[in-house]
Formats: C-alpha cells, structure tokens, sequence
C-alpha cells in the first residue's frame, strides 16, 4: 500500500509541475536603465496598449512578455523623482517591427537631457 501511495503521489507531483510550467513567450521586453536616476514609472505605449514596468534602478533592468509586437524604437514615458522624460518616434520602420524574440532596450540620457533608446536582440 505504501508502495501504491508513493507512486501516486510522484504521479500527482509530476502532473502539477507539468500544468504549471509556462510557455515560453514569444516575445519579452527588457528595459535597461543606463542612467544614474531611478525610474519610478516606466511606460512603454504600443499599438496594443501601453506596458507599465516595475521600479528600474539605475544599472538594472525589468523584463515583460506583455507584448505582441515591438519596433526598433519605442515610445516610451520615465518618471523619476525629480523629472519626466518622454520619447516618441518620428516615425515606425516597419521592417524592424518583432514579434517574437528577446529584446533589450538600453535607455541613456543625452547630455541635452534627451532619452537615448537602443534595441539589442538576444
């Protein structure tokens, strides 16, 4: 009976790791913050909507799968303790439009106080 009970639980334990692992996700998002300030609210705006992303110290990043699809260059809005930045592109390169992939977004601040936003594919 032991016997019977142990493989059943190995069983039910085996099944609850299996339902729980997660796909992976086509596409994630890091944003990387390059710069000395802390950022309180990130915001990155999509056509699908807009992705808010945790607390980022400076030299760290957070990561989001919240995506569908991502360019090249993004619009984007920091709030730190003291400032805002806001980064909007002129215009979308359609062919550097992603929908799957891991993607690192290095965000700078320009000496003229401007975001500095650069996309590197893992």
């Amino acid at each position: 009976m032991l016997f019977c009970l142990f493989f059943s639980c190995e069983a039910i334990l085996e099944n609850a790791i299996e339902n729980n692992s997660k796909e992976e996700p086509a596409l994630v998002v890091i944003i990387k913050n390059n710069t000395p300030y802390l950022f309180e609210r990130t915001e990155v705006i999509t056509d699908d909507g807009i992705v808010v992303f945790q607390i980022i110290d400076p030299g760290s990043y957070d990561i989001s799968d919240y995506f569908l699809s991502i360019y090249d260059d993004i619009e984007i809005r920091i709030q730190t303790k003291n400032s805002n930045f806001y980064h909007k592109p002129l215009y979308y390169n359609e062919a550097s439009k992603v929908v799957d992939g891991r993607y690192t977004f290095n965000i700078s601040i320009s000496d003229d106080n401007e975001l500095i936003i650069n996309r590197v594919k893992h």
